[in-house]
């Protein structure tokens, strides 16, 4: 009696301890573009997958992107989004020097410090977001 429910919690133990399958882990493309884990990335990080992008109401990523916590968006001429800027944790009108726009690993942001052409980037083409944000950006 005693062995079968030793060998019982033994087998429960093990069965347990054993890592879940079907779940996969989160996988985020750094600005090196090395694959790295979700969870030891060293910075908080936001991504948006297709269905997201899908599911939102936004007609533009500048819209898209002010849905997220901590980013805010301004029109700089008013034109639905064709320059905007996008500004992370506050960074008001210096937002262009200190946000950091990367499309499949090219900069987006001009060096003169005017905004994104946005409009260039149709909604309907993105299929993956990642936002970093902090300094493990």
């Amino acid at each position: 009696m005693f062995r079968a429910a030793l060998s019982t919690a033994c087998l429960l133990a093990l069965l347990l301890a054993m890592p879940a399958r079907g779940e996969d882990d989160a996988v985020i493309i750094t600005a090196p573009r090395f694959e790295e884990d979700a969870r030891r990335l060293p910075a908080s990080v936001t991504v948006l997958d297709a269905e997201a992008i899908a599911q939102s109401a936004a007609r533009t990523l500048p819209e898209l992107l002010s849905e997220q916590s901590g980013i805010h968006t301004r029109d700089l001429f008013g034109n639905n989004a064709a320059a905007a800027s996008v500004d992370l944790r506050g960074y008001g009108i210096t937002a262009t020097q200190n946000t950091l726009i990367l499309l499949d690993g090219r900069r987006l942001n001009d060096f003169d410090l005017s905004g994104v052409q946005w409009s260039a980037i149709p909604l309907s083409n993105v299929e993956r977001i990642e936002i970093l944000r902090g300094a493990g950006a």
